[in-house]
């Protein structure tokens, strides 16, 4: 808890109304940490927003400090014109003397102070508050363990994944009404003489290539999917058969797509004996408070 000109800072992603502030715009401040809780592997990255900006940008400065655990581990603002309605940090990026700690196991305890002056006499100034916890890696678990995979029935050269996506816990994954699953791919193939090199989809023959490469990065991946597709997550949809889209947070439901990654005999170039499919799948929160 804080205190500042009688203003109570609450825990735990409290909003502070504001009241009568004819020269200033904003409604509430809050403060918050995503995600609140995971392992010292993950990225905790905090947001603050809604602070009230003056009106007057040329004698107005305002200001905002970090304190995690007790330590002023960030802070910004105070010079005339630089007015801001909040601030994001990945807590990762800090070098304070204390930030060594921020990834710590334990329960961490979060405060943001911060106002606005102004040469006229203005003045607004408070504090918001919230926690986020570090456990260990044991507690999280691998939410990709019920993935499945084996060779494909009477060919097998080829393999069928059964993708699925489910938290071990609430602990590391924001609440999410939807969970999503995208996956890039990158093609490489192998010629009989060993070597190996990018193939394109043009090359390969594959419909709408041209589309195809030109999504495909600098590192040659593209998304796996036909343009014409009406969403970028193989959860929505054909072609992939059995797919749904998942839950994370106080409801737990699986996300599940089944992929059958494979090429025809006219997608081998000339030279080429055998094609790799190179394939990365991630899950994305398509609706909920872990949107994004």
């Amino acid at each position: 808890m804080c205190v500042e000109r009688r203003w109570i800072c609450p825990l735990a992603l409290g909003l502070i109304a504001i009241v009568g502030l004819a020269a200033a715009t904003a409604l509430a401040q809050g403060v918050s940490v995503s995600p609140n809780c995971g392992t010292a592997s993950n990225r905790f990255f905090l947001s603050t927003f809604g602070w009230p900006v003056p009106g007057d940008q040329e004698r107005c400065t305002n200001y905002y400090t970090l304190t995690i655990d007790d330590h002023i581990v960030y802070a910004v603002g105070g010079r005339p014109g630089d007015l801001r309605s909040g601030f994001s940090i990945d807590l990762g990026a800090l070098t304070c003397f204390e930030c060594g700690n921020l990834r710590s196991p334990g329960h961490h305890t979060v405060r943001v102070d911060g106002g606005y002056g102004c040469q006229s006499g203005g003045e607004y100034f408070t504090c918001v508050a919230t926690t986020y916890d570090v456990v260990a890696s044991g507690v999280v678990g691998n939410p990709w363990s019920l993935t499945r995979s084996g060779p494909f029935p009477g060919r097998p050269d080829t393999s069928i994944v059964l993708f699925r996506f489910l938290p071990q816990s609430s602990c590391g994954f924001p609440e999410c009404d939807s969970v999503q699953l995208i996956q890039v791919v990158r093609v490489t193939g192998l010629d009989r003489h060993g070597n190996t090199r990018i193939l394109t989809e043009a090359e390969q023959g594959i419909p709408v290539a041209d589309s195809l490469d030109a999504w495909t990065t600098a590192d040659h991946r593209h998304i796996d999917v036909a343009p014409s597709a009406n969403s970028p997550y193989l959860t929505i949809g054909y072609p992939y058969f059995g797919s749904k889209s998942g839950r994370s947070g106080t409801v737990l439901d699986t996300a599940r797509v089944l992929d059958v990654p494979t090429r025809p005999d006219s997608a081998y170039p000339d030279t080429i004996v055998r094609i790799v499919l190179d394939l990365e799948i991630n899950a994305l929160c398509g609706a909920g408070t872990g949107t994004g």
